[in-house]
């Protein structure tokens, strides 16, 4: 048996009557109720990664699933790394919790968060720490194939299972539970700070608006080869950067599962989470168009829970 949140629906869905999709997609179910749905994201934000911080990270990283501070770690997690817009070697370690008390020990017992919680402004690389975490029902996920897990997905006591609420604009906030009882509307007008937030040798706690959407769009073509890498790589990668409308990777997404079927190798997902005003980040020595800090209503400068020596 698979649970989620199903509400009486108030709020008028945005699925037009009688839709039906024209490609198959699953959603998440979950083999018992939860309370609380957790992504967390310390990063390193260095020069590249060769930088000298980089290895206390990792070292901290294996430190976190080993011996016995892996007591309370995550139950499904990945470790990223990307270049920013500022050319800025980033880091992540993305972790995943079902149980928010387990989590909740994990931040104040192990060395990766304990020791970002601890930094001094004043170190030669940056650091951040966001924290995702929401009632079941602020969440979403869809899945383009059952057969991979990614994601909080790839938790045990999940299960993927088909769902028919996709193929329409407004499908992403259809999915959510909330959306039923909820119209999901921000408290105020959308923003963008006037000036870059003086971040730089600072610690900053930014916040979020209330109902803030955080998405993570996934892709995975490790198995893909010959013409459907091809067609992925040159096709869809061109069309983000072209920056071409949402229809038009939709519309190429129907006609590639259509052609190759249970034999397609390309899986895409994303889940959504939508936040309450209450969600706060953290960012240490950080440039200024890191995470929110662009768009984040407060900024409040905070001190480390106490020193740390100069290293990584």
């Amino acid at each position: 048996m698979s649970w989620t949140p199903d509400y009486p629906r108030t709020v008028h869905e945005r699925r037009p009557p009688g839709h039906r999709p024209r490609a198959p997609r699953w959603t998440l179910g979950f083999d018992a109720p939860l309370s609380l749905a957790t992504s967390d994201y310390p990063a390193l934000q260095c020069a590249g990664p060769d930088d000298p911080a980089a290895g206390p990270f990792l070292e901290r990283v294996h430190a976190c699933h080993t011996g016995r501070d892996g007591a309370d770690a995550p139950e499904a997690w990945e470790l990223l790394s990307f270049t920013d817009e500022a050319g800025r070697h980033n880091l992540v370690h993305l972790g995943y919790w079902r149980d928010a008390t387990s989590h909740a020990r994990w931040l104040a017992t192990t060395p990766l968060p304990r020791r970002l919680a601890e930094l001094d402004a004043a170190v030669p690389f940056g650091a951040w720490h966001e924290v995702v975490q929401v009632p079941l029902d602020r969440v979403a996920r869809i899945h383009s194939d059952p057969r991979r897990a990614f994601g909080l997905a790839a938790c045990p006591g999940t299960r993927r299972e088909s769902r028919t609420v996709n193929g329409h604009f407004g499908a992403a906030r259809d999915r959510l539970p909330l959306s039923a009882t909820d119209p999901l509307e921000a408290a105020g007008p959308h923003r963008h700070r006037a000036r870059p937030a003086a971040s730089e040798g600072r610690r900053l706690r930014a916040e979020c608006g209330h109902h803030t959407a955080v998405i993570r769009s996934g892709r995975y073509w490790q198995r893909a080869e010959g013409e459907q890498l091809a067609d992925y790589t040159e096709a869809l990668e061109g069309w983000a950067a072209g920056h071409a409308t949402y229809a038009a990777i939709y519309e190429h997404a129907i006609a590639k599962n259509r052609q190759y079927g249970e034999a397609r190798t390309v899986v895409t997902w994303h889940e959504v989470f939508v936040l309450p005003r209450t969600a706060a980040f953290a960012y240490v020595n950080c440039h200024p168009a890191t995470g929110i800090l662009p768009y984040a209503t407060s900024l409040p400068a905070v001190e480390p829970d106490s020193p740390a020596p100069y290293g990584g």
